[in-house]
This record gives structure tokens, sequence and C-alpha cells, in this order.
């Protein structure tokens, strides 16, 4: 075996592979979403979006503290548990003022820019 082969053996994590492939599957039906109110013309760049996330328990424990509205671009996330085995995501209209700096719309001052 060598010397590469190796090495890329040794960084082999399944169990983080796994969990990225479950971000990605969620982050892939939050841009669905999106892009539904995108081509309504309710929003025009994600940014104006606010994400609803409804996963089920499992998902919920192991997601409940990841930021989705950084992974998914977008002003505002909120993960909701739900009773089924589904994932779904909901768009709607940021609500508030964008920070002229990092563009994410809120209806409270931004607190990373002081603005």
């Amino acid at each position: 075996m060598s010397k590469v082969q190796n090495f890329q053996i040794s960084f082999k994590n399944d169990k983080l592979n796994s969990r990225w492939l479950d971000l990605i599957k969620i982050r892939d039906m939050c841009n669905l979403s999106i892009e539904e109110k995108r081509a309504e013309k309710m929003i025009g760049s994600s940014l104006e979006a606010s994400i609803k996330i409804r996963l089920n328990k499992e998902r919920f424990k192991i997601f409940k503290e990841i930021d989705f509205a950084e992974l998914c671009i977008t002003s505002n996330a909120q993960i909701e548990q739900s009773l089924d085995n589904e994932i779904s995501a909901e768009t709607l209209k940021a609500e508030g003022t964008k920070c002229p700096v990092c563009w994410k719309i809120s209806v409270k001052p931004c607190l990373r820019h002081g603005t």
C-alpha cells in the first residue's frame, strides 16, 4: 500500500460522512423550497428567505445546533421536530431590515455588525 492510500484511509470517518450526507439532503430540500419561491417571484435572492425546517425526532436531536441559515444562505432558519420521518422545508419572505454588511434581513439589529 502506498503512503497516499494509507494517508487517505487514516482520515476515513463513516460517522462524519453520514452526518454530512444528511446535512446535504436537508440543505437540498431547503434549496428546492427556496427556488419555488424565487420562481413565484416572492423572493429574489436566498438571503430574502426565512426557512422552517421540519425533522424527525432523531434528526432533530442530531442537527438542532446546526446554523441552517448559514448552511442554506438565508436570513433566518427555524428547526422544528415533526412526527413523521420526512424532511420538509417551508420558505417565507424574511421580515425586517437588511444589514448593509452581511445582507441578512432581520427585525432585530444585526448583532454581528452593529447595524
